[in-house]
């Protein structure tokens, strides 16, 4: 068992390719051929795999297994002999559009808002994204303008895989035991994680935790950069601030010479916000269940953030 040559990481934009049949099995859905390297894509990473043929034999289906790429066709393929491999360019640039199209989204909905890209699906007529958190539609609607500007910029798309030392490297981990007290609780902040594509605090909630309030940890670097951290997921007692950067103004990401950061804990009670609309939802007109949507606005100025009242003393994370 050899690796196979992965010729789309080398050129995204290679349409034929030659190749040496290493191995040629027969299985249920036909042949399982073994090239010594291969410009299909196998399916993965949501994306479905691409078409083609091998010396104008049909591809059906592509799948990676123990490194190996693996491609499926009805008719046999003689081992040791020489193919030309053609992918069905017009179905493999539109899902690479898509694909693009998909990371720019999640991409800039973490830039703004925080929220993670937990799941992601193509199909010939569909996209999703599943996110760790819901937007608004005027959420959304923002998100879409700003993504079809990327597009129109036609900025090059770099792909980077970065070491195991470079991560460790540029990562910082740091086991914290820093307890901040806010009536009868206490939040024990328990890590704090930053690298090049996130900033983590995580925490545990010993006594009540208060479900109608939002908990920010706000402050700055020894730059002087401003930050913002919003508790953007709540599993019981176990709590995860995420940085959000862009969401709010005046907040920046961590600068590269800092280090360390003072923070303070900040929570926003939600009866500072007012209601502004109701739609109620009949979905299923045999029941008398209604889907109600409300939405709300913080008084005192532009975000939540206006509106936070301090808890606690600030602290201080050595980073470097």
């Amino acid at each position: 068992m050899s690796e196979t040559r992965k010729l789309y990481y080398e050129d995204v934009y290679k349409k034929e390719f030659t190749a040496k049949v290493l191995e040629c099995r027969e299985c249920e859905k036909g042949f399982e051929i073994i090239l010594d390297q291969s410009a299909f894509y196998p399916e993965g990473g949501g994306q479905p795999c691409d078409l083609g043929t091998l010396n104008g034999i049909a591809v059906v289906d592509v799948q990676e297994k123990d490194r190996e790429i693996v491609h499926y066709t009805k008719e046999a393929v003689e081992v040791g002999s020489e193919v030309i491999g053609k992918i069905d360019w017009d179905r493999r640039f539109d899902l690479m559009q898509q694909h693009s199209g998909e990371h720019i989204v999640s991409g800039l909905v973490h830039e703004a808002y925080g929220y993670d890209n937990v799941g992601f699906h193509m199909s010939s007529d569909v996209i999703t994204v599943d996110l760790s958190g819901v937007l608004t539609e005027a959420q959304l609607a923002e998100i879409e303008a700003e993504t079809n500007q990327k597009i129109w910029e036609n900025s090059e798309v770099e792909i980077t895989y970065p070491s195991k030392e470079e991560l460790e490297k540029n990562t910082v981990d740091i086991n914290l035991d820093q307890n901040i007290k806010f009536d009868s609780n206490i939040l024990n902040l328990t890590e704090f994680r930053w690298n090049p594509f996130e900033s983590t605090i995580y925490g545990m909630y010993h006594g009540t935790v208060y479900i109608d309030s939002d908990y920010y940890l706000l402050g700055t670097d020894d730059q002087g950069n401003k930050i913002c951290y919003q508790e953007t997921g709540r599993n019981g007692q176990e709590t995860m601030f995420r940085q959000t950067i862009g969401l709010y103004p005046g907040y920046e990401e961590i600068s590269p010479e800092a280090n360390t950061i003072t923070l303070q804990l900040y929570e926003v009670k939600n009866d500072t916000a007012h209601q502004v609309s109701e739609e109620k939802m009949d979905k299923d007109s045999s029941d008398d269940i209604y889907e109600e949507s409300t939405t709300y606005v913080y008084d005192g100025g532009e975000s939540p953030i206006d509106s936070a009242i301090p808890i606690g003393d600030n602290f201080t994370i050595q980073i470097r």
